[in-house]
């Protein structure tokens, strides 16, 4: 059972702050990073939507075979969830890649590039989850190309997406938590309902 503390400077000390101002200061923060994480989430979808819907294109069968095989097995060893129909996840492999060739065709077009130091930031959260394990997991990186390219790819995303928000005209507006979750929770309803038709 746990200890019960006095005070909350007992707390801040406990968890490394130098005092109950430094504490709240902190938790402040993390909650801030949170929710801007969370509204560029909501962002990023309604580029994505609004990317997909713009161009058309035929797509490489090749690639689009290649992300249904992988969502395929995603979904098999998923043992939670649904299997969700051939015709569903077709349609689910062909918007990944088309979104895909579009982000990296607006990225090679004006030269958005993964640097080292941001790699090295993604391994060092990594490494954080898994404390003890560090050496294997960058050896893990540094040997495995595929491995490397998945740590790439979001990164790459997200400054393209950052890129397209910088010179696009989007209005913003102030919503609280609980409002921002309910939109994050609207789109992946509206995306699996799209998915089941």
């Amino acid at each position: 059972e746990g200890t019960k503390l006095k005070n909350e400077e007992e707390l801040a000390l406990k968890t490394g702050s130098k005092n109950s101002s430094d504490l709240r200061d902190k938790i402040k923060n993390e909650l801030q990073k949170y929710s801007n994480d969370l509204s560029f989430n909501v962002l990023k979808k309604n580029l994505v939507s609004k990317l997909v819907s713009l161009y058309t294109f035929k797509l490489p069968d090749v690639l689009v075979s290649r992300e249904l095989e992988f969502l395929k097995n995603q979904k098999s060893s998923d043992a939670d969830k649904k299997v969700n129909s051939d015709k569903s996840l077709k349609q689910e492999a062909e918007e990944k890649v088309k979104i895909g060739l579009i982000v990296s065709e607006i990225g090679i077009k004006n030269k958005i590039n993964v640097t080292d130091k941001e790699i090295e930031t993604a391994l060092a959260r990594i490494c954080m989850q898994y404390p003890g394990k560090e050496k294997e997991i960058i050896e893990h990186y540094k040997t495995n190309v595929g491995a490397l390219n998945s740590l790439k790819g979001p990164i790459f995303e997200d400054k393209v997406m950052k890129f397209i928000e910088g010179k696009a005209n989007i209005t913003s507006q102030e919503i609280n938590s609980d409002d921002l979750l309910k939109k994050l929770s609207d789109n992946k309803n509206k995306k699996k309902g799209e998915n089941e038709k």
